[in-house]
């Protein structure tokens, strides 16, 4: 085989090769452009089915059947749990139906949901029965989209960046055991009788809130505020309220009826300032907690640890019902045994 056609052979199969590798390089072109497709059709069906499923639920919501309604909630509980673009869009939706439906300002009760509500202070329930005052208990469907907030996938500075908004929102006796509104916007809302036990409320807003006779143990209320808050009765028992904001706070408890386990083994760091506190604070942690211009008229201190407590005055302790095993810095201790033996004496 001479030089030339050697060199014919190769330029033949070099060119067998291209042509090869030509279309082999288009049917894979073929075939990527073919999954692309397929996987873009499938991405905005799915997009379509949840836009679909969202307008579907937003109108059950709006149904004047209770069930439907339901079915409306479940569905975008779910919804949110699938999607990330719609999740804090169906927490706002949530939140303001909320708003709308348990208002404290809307004044048309139902009378079969009203009933005399059950007060600490004898006296004052007397006091309402006069007055006609009513209790309205929340409706199923405002139960169940507060157990849907309080189980969400988020929570705040946990994937959500803003807060729920649950402000001035009638929750009397609701059931939110365990649940998380951290963070939330709770300011002047109803939450008379609420069951609150291990709920987390750490820095939520419950300015001027109504939460007297709810039952908060073991509850995170760390870093709230609850100035201004009604507080009378609720039952604080091994709730965290370290850091909390507690001042011009109704703390008073009838004592003749208050349960024994009132605070007791609560966490009340920091600010007490111009709270009312006619309640007992039996082996409380209250060091470091500020007492400025606190009311503690017949509040009992048994075993209560006020070491280092902030602006905390003998005037305020003499008002006390009992300090006794109370834990006390030596420049309050003293003065206050040798004037006020009495109120370091056990029970008779």
């Amino acid at each position: 085989m001479n030089l030339s056609e050697l060199i014919y052979i190769i330029g033949f199969a070099s060119i067998a090769v291209i042509i090869t590798l030509y279309y082999t390089r288009k049917e894979t072109l073929v075939t990527v452009n073919q999954t692309y497709t397929n996987e873009k059709d499938v991405s905005i069906a799915k997009e379509w089915q949840v836009n679909e499923g969202f307008n579907r639920a937003i109108d059950q919501l709006g149904n004047e059947k209770m069930e439907t309604r339901l079915g409306g909630i479940y569905a975008l509980e779910r919804i949110s749990t699938e999607s990330e673009k719609d999740y804090w869009p169906i927490m706002e939706i949530l939140t303001a139906y909320v708003r709308k439906n348990s208002s404290i300002d809307n004044r048309l009760l139902d009378n079969s949901l009203i009933k005399e509500p059950i007060l600490m202070d004898t006296q004052t329930s007397e006091s309402a029965k006069k007055q006609d005052i009513a209790v309205k208990n929340v409706t199923l469907d405002i139960q169940v989209i507060l157990t849907v907030l309080g189980r969400r996938k988020y929570s705040f500075e946990s994937g959500e960046t803003n807060n729920l908004n649950l402000s001035r929102t009638n929750l009397q006796h609701t059931d939110l055991l365990k649940a998380d509104f951290s963070g939330a916007n709770l300011s002047e809302a109803n939450l008379f009788g609420a069951n609150l036990s291990e709920t987390i409320l750490n820095r939520a807003n419950l300015y001027r809130a109504d939460l007297s006779s709810a039952i908060l143990i073991k509850a995170d209320l760390s870093g709230a505020n609850f100035s201004e808050a009604n507080l009378s009765g609720a039952n604080f028992y091994r709730t965290n309220l370290s850091g909390a904001d507690l001042s011009k706070a109704n703390l008073r408890a009838n004592l003749r009826v208050a349960h024994t386990d009132f605070l007791s083994e609560a966490d009340l760091k920091d600010n007490l300032s111009r709270a009312g506190l006619k309640a007992i604070f039996s082996v409380t942690n209250l060091s470091e907690a500020n007492f400025s211009e606190a009311n503690l008229s017949e509040a009992n201190l048994s075993g209560a640890d006020l070491i280092q407590a902030k602006n905390l005055k003998i005037k305020q302790l003499s008002e006390v019902e009992t300090l006794y095993n109370a834990k006390l810095d030596e420049e309050l201790r003293l003065p206050l045994k040798a004037k006020y033996p009495s109120l370091f004496e056990g029970p008779k």
